[in-house]
């Protein structure tokens, strides 16, 4: 039994034979040295929304 077995998220991620894309947070416009995080939920449901496996 591997240490990773059970864990759902990286067998998610890790499907052997599969692409899978994710995305880097946060997810937004860099129009300012800072993100602001504002609408980091909404953009990350929309993510997952549109088939996106990790975050």
């Amino acid at each position: 039994m591997t240490f990773f077995e059970n864990h759902k998220a990286y067998n998610r991620m890790f499907k052997e034979n599969e692409l899978t894309l994710g995305l880097h947070i946060p997810l937004e416009n860099y129009q300012f040295e800072t993100s602001t995080m504002e609408k980091q939920v909404e953009l990350s449901q929309l993510a997952e929304h549109y088939g996106f496996t990790s975050l």
